[in-house]
């Protein structure tokens, strides 16, 4: 009797859940009526990877996203297969400023590598959120919308979440109210950190440089995605302390380091605008007490930042070029600059925007951009630097084209700086030259 009961238990557990990843299927799905909101997730470009590395490799990679997804579950919260690499969380309790933190901590939860054996993969996700309604009697709507959410997320760039706007008016504004009132004593409790990119060379896949980012552990909402935290600084007037902060911390963790041991660190800066004479007197005193090298000190701006002051922005570069700093345009070809722009601006680096590495392989167009920009990078004896590498075939057609740097997730995610000095010194992960 024992053991027939035991194996209507295995039975009844093997028709509710997936035999991969263990997580319940759509059959218990449709059993299943309570929960306050839907997050629908998909893994971003997998099949890609599972044509390159396996289906084998591909199984690992689901049974280890679900394994971090159980780590986001609160009691009651369920996780559920739906098909392929195609996922949903039901969220047994679920208010606004949860769904908020969802859609920043599910993002930046796959910044870690996944492992298959002992080599590191990447994948990204993106996603959709849908509240429960009042009125609605089953989960169904929900899902609908949920997914609906997810499509956009991925048709909109990828590795995101997107919340479908189903909650009240009412609550609407209680998340960025609340890291607008926190952002400017978040500096100084330790909360903002850096993470560094790293670029590498082009032939032999060595580090030559990383690119600094700052991160926001919030004590409420957990990671919070520095495109929402920088906007809300933008519009609090807080930029500049930002910048600030930024610049002291890179140039302090890279003087850490023995002098023949250094390398080139790539700031974002946005304030210029109201604070330039500040941002150079910042920058001055970073290099002064801690006596780095001003050349490895790398000051990016993007196309957008000076569309209304090209006057005051060439003054403020030509300043920081007297400093002996160097000077990068960023998201280059997305925005307004000219050829004369370029010849007007005392720069040393281009870098290329992602947009144009991510449809190279697919269209013509994309491609001749790029060798327009490489070719007006040459005239003007300017460095490029490749964004977002993401393939071997990248990083094939890039060389081939002679971009001299490339920085993407095929070589690394962001790290923090004692796993960035980690990276410098191991063999490249990727060496790949193509015959």
């Amino acid at each position: 009797m024992a053991s027939l009961l035991g194996k209507a238990v295995e039975l009844e557990y093997r028709h509710y859940h997936d035999e991969l990843t263990e997580a319940y299927n759509e059959r218990f799905l449709q059993r299943h009526t309570t929960g306050e909101a839907v997050l629908s997730l998909n893994l971003d470009n997998f099949r890609s990877l599972n044509d390159t590395l396996g289906k084998q490799a591909g199984d690992t990679i689901l049974r280890q996203f679900c394994i971090r997804m159980q780590l986001l579950l609160q009691e009651d919260d369920l996780l559920f297969r739906m098909n392929g690499d195609e996922f949903l969380l039901v969220l047994e309790k679920a208010d606004h400023l949860r769904l908020e933190r969802l859609t920043h901590q599910l993002p930046l939860q796959m910044e870690t590598p996944f492992w298959i054996g002992t080599e590191p993969a990447y994948i990204s996700v993106s996603g959709g959120i849908s509240a429960r309604r009042t009125k609605e009697t089953s989960l169904d709507a929900a899902v609908r919308r949920a997914g609906s959410a997810m499509k956009s997320a991925k048709q909109s760039g990828k590795d995101q979440v997107l919340v479908y706007e189903t909650m009240p008016p009412d609550q609407h504004g209680t998340f960025t109210g609340r890291l607008a009132h926190d952002l400017q004593p978040s500096l100084y409790n330790n909360e903002f950190y850096l993470q560094y990119q790293p670029k590498v060379d082009a032939e032999s896949g060595r580090m030559v440089g990383a690119e600094a980012l700052l991160r926001w552990a919030h004590p409420a909402f957990g990671a919070v995605r520095p495109d929402v935290f920088l906007q809300t600084a933008e519009k609090t007037g807080r930029m500049y302390l930002i910048d600030r902060w930024v610049i002291n911390e890179a140039c302090s963790q890279l003087s850490e380091l023995p002098e023949e041991a250094r390398f080139p660190v790539a700031v974002n800066v946005s304030s210029f605008h109201q604070h330039a004479d500040d941002l150079l007197f910042t920058i001055e005193k970073a290099l002064e007490r801690t006596k780095l090298e001003p050349a490895l000190l790398e000051i990016e701006l993007t196309e957008f930042t000076y569309q209304d002051s090209f006057s005051k922005l060439q003054e403020f570069l030509y300043a920081l070029r007297n400093l002996g700093v160097s000077v990068a345009l960023d998201d280059f070809g997305t925005g307004h600059a000219s050829l004369t722009y370029v010849q007007e601006l005392p720069l040393t680096t281009l870098k290329l925007d992602r947009s144009f590495i991510w449809k190279m392989d697919e269209d013509e167009t994309h491609r001749r951009m790029v060798d327009h920009i490489l070719s007006i990078a040459s005239l003007f004896s300017l460095q490029v630097v490749a964004e977002g590498v993401e393939t071997k075939e990248q990083w094939t057609m890039l060389q081939e084209r002679g971009c001299g740097v490339l920085q993407g997730f095929y070589f690394s995610r962001p790290v923090s700086f004692p796993q960035l000095l980690d990276y410098k010194n191991e063999p490249p992960r990727h060496v790949y030259l193509p015959q």
